[in-house]
């Protein structure tokens, strides 16, 4: 048995027909109806009822053809993660996450991106977003999210605007400032932390 022999028997069992599958495999159907027909001898199992009006799985043919697509479907993750480790594509993905940045629904991202690369493993890592330059320059995680006006050297680190994120300063409600809709952060400046 050979992977072309697989090929042949889920063409057949997919158009339950051998001259479309035929048609669609290119190849000859009389020698598509001798490839099943050798499984069909090798395995000593009937894979298809045939008659002349209509061609039927078997129920060894049903179970056969979920096991073999599930081969072919490991087969073309092989290939695919072969191909990425060939591009330098990494199998592993570690993601910095600041608790503060839970408008940003970088989990749901996350689960996105496993569910379309399904070799890849994300893991979220939590770490205070002015930890997260350092982590990335030494390889702790892979990307991170910080604010825009996070300090620290940016040295060595590629950043991309990802989102505009609207910040609330929380004020005591007899504030000066408390009335007002907006503020910048430079009125803030003068303002001091209480402890209650």
């Amino acid at each position: 048995m050979e992977l072309r022999h697989l090929r042949y028997f889920l063409g057949v069992a997919e158009a339950l027909n051998f001259t479309r599958a035929a048609e669609k495999l290119r190849v000859a159907q009389p020698a598509l109806s001798r490839q099943i027909s050798d499984l069909e001898t090798e395995f000593g199992v009937r894979l298809f009822d045939r008659s002349t009006k209509r061609v039927q799985l078997t129920e060894a043919g049903r179970h056969f053809q979920k096991s073999v697509e599930k081969v072919f479907g490991q087969l073309d993750l092989a290939v695919t993660g072969m191909q990425q480790v060939a591009r330098g594509v990494p199998d592993r993905l570690k993601i910095g996450v600041d608790h503060s940045f839970s408008a940003i629904p970088i989990s749901a991202a996350a689960r996105d991106l496993r569910e379309g690369n399904p070799r890849l493993a994300v893991e979220l890592v939590e770490l205070p977003g002015y930890q997260q330059l350092d982590a990335v320059r030494a390889g702790v995680i892979d990307l991170g999210f910080v604010s825009g006006f996070l300090g620290g050297s940016r040295t060595g680190i590629e950043r991309h605007l990802i989102c505009h994120c609207r910040m609330m300063a929380l004020l005591p409600r007899g504030h000066a400032l408390a009335k007002r809709r907006l503020l910048r952060l430079a009125e803030l400046n003068a303002e001091t932390l209480g402890s209650g």
